[in-house]
């Protein structure tokens, strides 16, 4: 089975670390650690199983560790040989995964073997799910005792690399209606990847929607992207989600400090979610860092605009719905009145001045007020926000 992949380093040194003059200790046990991979074979069929991705059941071991990507899962297969013409008792086993920064127990045998007779081996499986780059060594440590009652004991070590196999680069875009998450996602590695699943999980405080699909489609890879969801080496695919808060008044005032102003969230609303196979059926899943976003200053009273005409001719008045907001958790009374200096081509139908506030606007409610505006010139003109003076 070929691999575009670096070979790491196989098995680094046994029990013996101290004089390397001393002759090379010899023991009644050998250890051999082998990885596991999945056998890649012609896809024959489809299937909604995560084994569906043209992957034989039949596993080969390599004769090397081979180097690994983040997301991926690391499988060895471990045995154990009596090479000795004596039995030996009292056999125990146990596996390690070592990084930078942690050490996980892969396998621990606590319970000794009583009589492990000449020729006789035991094998096991471990598995762990890589969550971090950079140099790993399983750690495999045998003890035992002879047939003479000498108790011995003896380390191997195997070391490998891990390394990123996407490159993700996302930005937040703060609007009107919303934040809109952009996610680039690039293929690092030397092969293949199947994507499965690009999925953002939003904090409780927020609701996210897949803007990456059609709205008859339940796929989430699907619609806009087409059903191609197979990632060249160095290929770029570009996802949108669009990020709202919640509208649970009750949850919001739970998280907000009383007297502060309703939208000041956290800046962190969420974590993007990946999962692939490798063109050797191995799967990945990888969760980026929380994502932060710069978090607008906003005010206490907002002005947005709910209904416009889509034509407007020109010396024939028009109207515009709009909606004011008392985003913050007092009551407020505004006053509204036109920007006369900012309004260039569009002329007001009617007074300067707004009198349908009449009542105060309480906190998180909205009222409506509706716009007579006169376009006096053609073309695309700028709408600017009305000016807003309150009165507690």
């Amino acid at each position: 089975m070929a691999d575009n992949r670096n070979l790491g380093s196989s098995s680094l040194s046994s029990s013996n670390l101290g004089n390397p003059l001393e002759p090379k200790e010899i023991h009644s046990l050998t250890l051999k650690a082998l990885p596991i991979y999945s056998e890649k074979t012609d896809i024959a069929h489809d299937s909604d199983s995560d084994d569906a991705f043209g992957v034989s059941t039949i596993l080969t071991l390599p004769q090397a560790f081979v180097n690994m990507f983040l997301g991926e899962t690391f499988k060895s297969y471990i045995s154990i040989h009596n090479h000795s013409p004596f039995d030996v008792k009292n056999v125990t086993m146990k596996a390690e995964m070592q990084t930078g920064t942690k050490r996980f127990a892969l396998a621990d045998v606590n319970t000794p073997i009583i009589s492990f007779q000449s020729g006789e081996s035991h094998d096991y499986v471990v598995s762990h799910e890589v969550k971090e780059i950079g140099i790993h060594i399983l750690v495999c440590t045998v003890s035992y005792t002879r047939h003479t009652g000498e108790s011995k004991s003896f380390r191997k070590f195997f070391k490998f690399q891990v390394m990123n196999p996407i490159s993700i680069k996302m930005q937040t875009h703060d609007l009107q209606h919303g934040i809109f998450l952009t996610a680039q996602i690039q293929n690092l590695t030397t092969n293949p990847l199947f994507l499965e699943t690009v999925r953002f999980e939003p904090l409780p405080l927020y609701v996210a929607t897949d803007l990456n699909q059609m709205e008859d489609n339940s796929k989430s890879l699907g619609g806009v992207l087409g059903d191609l969801i197979y990632m060249k080496p160095s290929d770029v695919r570009q996802y949108l989600f669009k990020v709202k808060e919640v509208d649970d008044v009750e949850l919001m005032n739970q998280v907000e400090p009383k007297g502060e102003s309703r939208g000041k969230i956290g800046s962190v609303i969420g974590k993007l979610e990946l999962t692939w196979k490798s063109n050797f059926g191995e799967s990945g899943r990888l969760q980026t860092a929380p994502l932060e976003r710069k978090v607008p200053q906003r005010l206490e009273l907002e002005l947005s605009v709910r209904n416009a005409p889509s034509h407007i001719l020109l010396e024939r008045p028009f109207t515009i719905d709009c909606e004011l907001t008392n985003t913050s958790n007092r009551n407020i009374s505004p006053k509204l009145h036109y920007a006369r200096d900012k309004m260039t081509g569009v002329s007001v139908d009617g007074t300067m001045r707004y009198d349908g506030l009449t009542q105060p606007v309480q906190p998180g409610a909205s009222v409506h007020i509706t716009l007579r505006l006169f376009p006096t010139k053609p073309g695309v003109q700028k709408v600017k926000k009305k000016k807003k003076k309150m009165m507690i």
